[in-house]
C-alpha cells in the first residue's frame, strides 16, 4: 500500500514493493503523483514493463490496470478514501444557529417593549 510518494518499486530492499522475481531490476520502477491528479508509473531505462498486456515506459494507471514488472504481475487497485468525522463542527454550527435564532427573538421583543 502506498502511502507516500514517489514509490519505488523493485528487487532493493530498500524499495516500497520489494520484489524479487526474475526479470525485476533493483529500482524497476517508480509511482509519482502528477499535479495531485493521476498516479504515474515511470519505468527505468532498460527495464522491461508493460501495462495491460502492452509494453510502456511511462504511463498513467487507472483502477484495476495490471502492471508486468519482469516475472511479476502487480494489480493497481485504489483505496476508498477516508472521510474524517465532521460531528464537532455540525454540533458547533447547530448550536451557533441555535444561539443565533434566540438572540434575534430577544431583538425582536426587545424593540416590542421599546
Amino acid at each position: 500500500m502506498a502511502r507516500r510518494f514517489p514509490f519505488q518499486i523493485g528487487r532493493a530492499p530498500d524499495c516500497a514493493l520489494a520484489l524479487d522475481d526474475s526479470g525485476v531490476f533493483d529500482r524497476h520502477a517508480t509511482l509519482t503523483v502528477h499535479r495531485r491528479e493521476s498516479i504515474v508509473l515511470s519505468i527505468q531505462q532498460g527495464a522491461l514493463a508493460s501495462l495491460n498486456g502492452e509494453p510502456i515506459q511511462t504511463a498513467a494507471l487507472k483502477n484495476g490496470d495490471v502492471i508486468g514488472l519482469g516475472a511479476a504481475k502487480v494489480r493497481f487497485t485504489l483505496a476508498g478514501a477516508r472521510q474524517r468525522s465532521q460531528r464537532w463542527r455540525e454540533v458547533a454550527t447547530w448550536i451557533g444557529l441555535g444561539l443565533l435564532c434566540a438572540a434575534q427573538i430577544a431583538i425582536i421583543y426587545f424593540l416590542i417593549d421599546y
